[in-house]
This record gives structure tokens, C-alpha cells and sequence, in this order.
């Protein structure tokens, strides 16, 4: 959009000046081509009895594939990476707004918001009031890159339920089986030049990274675990079933996720709106004396914008106020120390993730698609005569410069407000752009 004052100044004679002050906002069409890890953590929306049996309690799953997107139209292919079946998935519908949010309807429930780097799609949402699920898709990188890639420091945040929950008894107030297999956990991890990675705060070792057909492997005790990783080399995730101990009767479903820690962050990085995607789960479960499960409908996901303001404020579509501030570590704080959560915050600074544990479990991760706030900033532009020379003031932008009022219009290099005018006998035209 282009907003220019109704009021603006024009002089006449040897130097002709015409004053516009404008705010513009484009948007560049993405370019989604190319191949694109996609992951899946569902678990039920409810847990119920029904006819003396629990309905729901097999219904936790995670499902790992590839999409590959060509030009808007065209349609999506996916491959399940399992049994390399393909199929197509509709098309990718794009929905803009004036911040140019994107949204991505992948043939899903809900809506994936791509990040401004172009290479993290994230979604939350409940289908048909029955499956609360995250997706999360990466760009895969185009260019070979090895474990010495990936050096330095990493926040590790890991979601974990039980694959399948079982009701040994109906007395009120029994464990279920698996009902106490959820968890969420936090770390930082160092990837060091030797190929080692270790927990950062204890030194403790957890085998050694390396790649293995483009993607980055954890080796150690006997096994290797894969990540998908994103074009930008700064997230790594895993989405899988690990069969645990004999204690547990089922596989453990979860959800690893790093993220590459930046050098610094500042206010300006986060400033911004934001589309946040959670996934939260009960952190235990037990039989209840009526038809539902103790926690049974504690399972859940959203999804939500939020806007980051430079004074502290958190601001989410329905104006709900919160706070937000910079920890001395380079975290972003949302409320209190005490009862808020700390997220991190990727190389790219596109990218935010939490795991908190209180009454629930909940994984949040977040993708930052502009860096505008949303609030009007109206550029001004005006004329003055300071001791007997006309000068030019303005605010809000950047001075652009034209021999005519329809342009070509070029930005002043080293432009500061105020600037003197100088006539040379040839029509100036000037204005001030946003963008």
C-alpha cells in the first residue's frame, strides 16, 4: 500500500520542490520449490471410557515424510520416506496480509506460517475435535555440509508421550499404564570440533555427530539417531518412537529440537509478529471416577499471532497484554522470571522455541514472519528557510530523490535530516518512503 498526507508543500520558480511523504509496504512472493522435510507429532484430543474400555488410548503417533512444492498451482507431491509411496496433496494456497504474513494450507486442518528465512513451516492445530497435532516442515539444504558445519552451541528442547495408554484397572484413582510417560526436558548442547557433543552446563558426553547422506547423525551407545535439518543450518529435529526399558509396555513418542544459539540477540531481532504453534499434553494420567479420564482432555494445540513491541509489550490478536525482555543470556523472556517461560531463539533469529511443564506439558515453537508491528508510522516531510536557506526536514524514512513528480525515484545517498537545497536551475522533486 502507498499512504501519502493530503497536505504537502510545493515552491515554484528556479527551484521547484514537490514534498510527499509515503509508506509502502510490498510483498516479494516466496519461492517454495524444492524439497521439504515434513513431521507430524499427533497425539488424541480426549481420553475416554466407553463400554469399559479407553477410546483414545491408542491414538498418539508420529509420521515423517517429504513434501516437494513447485510453483503456486501445480500441487505438492509427498513421498512417505518409509515406503517411498507418492501421492499428490492438493495445492499450496497462499493467504497475504498487509505485514505479509504468510499462510500455507497444505491440504491439512489448519494453516503452516513459513518464517522469514524461508526455510521452517510450523502449524498447531485440533482435527475434527479428535487429533491435537504440531507439523513442522524444513527446507532441505541445497549444498553438501559436513559435522565441522554445525560447531558451536545448540538449546535442545524435547517433548516425550507414551505411545499408547492401557487401563489396567477402573478403580478411581489408578495409574494408568503409560500414564506417567510424558515429559519435557531443556539443555544446551556444545558440538565441538572434534566431533563430540556435549551437554554444555555438566560436560557430560552424548557420542559424537557426523552426516550420513546429507543428514546430521548422533552416534553413541550402540546406535545412530537422525535429524532433519533446514536449509539454513540452525534447526535440528527429530520426530520419532523409541522403544525404551522393559519397565515401559510401549514405545516412547517425541520430539527432539535444536537450535543453533546466534552471537547476540537484540530488541530489534525479535521486534515483530510472530506465529506461535503449542502442543501441550496432560503430565499424568489416571482413572477418574466418571466416564472421563483424570487429564484425559488435557491434550491440545493452537495456533496464534503474536506481536513483539520495542517498549516490552506482548500483544496477541485478541489485545491481550503481556511482557517480554532479554535475559542476560541472550533468551527471550515472556512474563516474570517466576512464572513465565524463556524461549530460544535461532542463528537466524527466525525461529523461537520453549518446552514448559506445569499442570501441562507444552512444546512451543514459534516462526517470525515480519518485522513490523503493525503500528501506522507516517512519514513527514517539510520545508523550512533557516538564516535565509531553504531546508528539508523529515522523519519516518528514507529521502528519495526525482527529476519528475512520477519519478524515476532514487534514494539521496548520505541523506540527514536537515538538508540544505541548493538550486542549480533544474526542477527537484523530493519525498519520503517507508518501506
Amino acid at each position: 500500500m502507498r499512504l501519502i498526507p493530503e497536505n504537502y508543500a510545493r515552491t515554484t520558480g528556479r527551484l521547484g520542490v514537490f514534498l510527499a511523504a509515503t509508506l509502502s509496504v510490498t510483498a516479494a512472493e516466496p519461492n517454495l520449490e524444492g524439497r521439504w522435510w515434513w513431521n507430524l507429532f499427533e497425539t488424541p484430543a480426549e481420553l475416554r471410557f466407553a463400554g469399559g474400555q479407553l477410546v483414545g488410548g491408542n491414538d498418539f503417533g508420529v509420521f515423517v515424510g517429504a513434501h516437494e512444492y513447485f510453483p503456486a498451482g501445480t500441487g505438492i507431491r509427498y513421498q512417505n520416506l518409509t515406503d517411498g509411496e507418492e501421492d499428490e496433496r492438493g495445492v499450496v494456497t497462499v493467504s497475504d496480509t498487509l505485514v505479509v504474513r504468510r499462510q500455507f494450507d497444505l491440504g491439512g486442518e489448519g494453516f503452516s506460517f513459513l518464517n522469514q528465512a524461508g526455510d521452517v513451516m510450523v502449524s498447531g492445530s485440533v482435527s475434527d475435535s479428535q487429533f491435537a497435532g504440531l507439523e513442522i516442515l524444513l527446507r532441505q539444504p541445497t549444498a553438501p555440509f559436513t559435522a565441522a558445519d554445525l560447531i558451536g552451541q545448540w538449546e535442545y528442547r524435547y517433548l516425550e508421550v507414551p505411545g499408547a495408554v492401557s487401563a489396567p484397572s477402573l478403580t478411581p484413582g489408578t495409574p494408568l499404564n503409560g500414564g506417567r510417560n510424558f515429559s519435557v526436558e531443556a539443555d544446551r548442547f556444545t558440538f565441538a570440533p572434534n566431533g563430540l557433543v556435549t551437554v554444555t552446563a555438566t560436560g557430560e558426553s552424548l557420542g559424537g555427530l557426523t552426516v550420513i547422506q546429507g543428514l546430521p547423525m548422533f552416534v553413541g551407545g550402540g546406535r545412530q539417531e537422525p535429524f532433519f535439518i533446514n536449509r539454513g543450518l540452525d534447526v535440528l529435529l527429530s520426530i520419532k518412537a523409541d522403544q525404551t526399558d522393559q519397565d515401559v509396555p510401549q514405545p516412547i513418542y517425541n520430539i527432539s529440537l535444536l537450535l543453533r544459539r546466534p552471537d547476540t540477540v537484540t530488541v530489534a531481532d525479535v521486534v515483530g509478529r510472530w506465529h506461535v504453534a503449542e502442543l501441550y499434553t496432560p503430565r499424568r494420567l489416571q482413572v477418574g471416577a466418571g466416564p472421563i479420564v483424570q487429564g484425559g482432555s488435557d491434550f491440545g494445540a493452537e495456533s496464534f499471532s503474536v506481536t513483539f513491541f520495542p517498549d516490552g509489550r506482548l500483544v496477541d490478536a485478541d489485545g491481550e497484554v503481556d511482557t517480554w525482555s532479554l535475559t542476560a543470556d541472550g533468551l527471550v523472556q515472556i512474563g516474570d522470571a517466576t512464572s513465565g517461560a524463556k524461549f530460544a531463539v535461532n542463528r537466524s533469529k527466525t525461529i523461537a522455541a520453549t518446552v514448559t511443564s506445569g499442570e501441562d506439558n507444552t512444546l512451543t515453537l514459534a516462526v517470525k514472519y515480519s518485522d513490523s508491528t503493525g503500528e501506522a508510522v507516517t512519514p513527514t516531510l517539510g520545508l523550512v528557510q533557516n538564516g535565509g536557506q531553504w531546508q528539508l526536514v523529515w522523519s519516518g524514512g528514507i529521502l528519495e530523490s526525482a527529476p519528475t513528480p512520477t519519478g524515476p525515484w532514487n534514494s539521496v545517498p548520505g541523506a540527514t535530516s536537515p538538508r540544505a537545497l541548493v538550486g542549480d536551475g533544474a526542477g527537484a522533486f523530493f519525498r519520503v518512503t517507508s518501506r
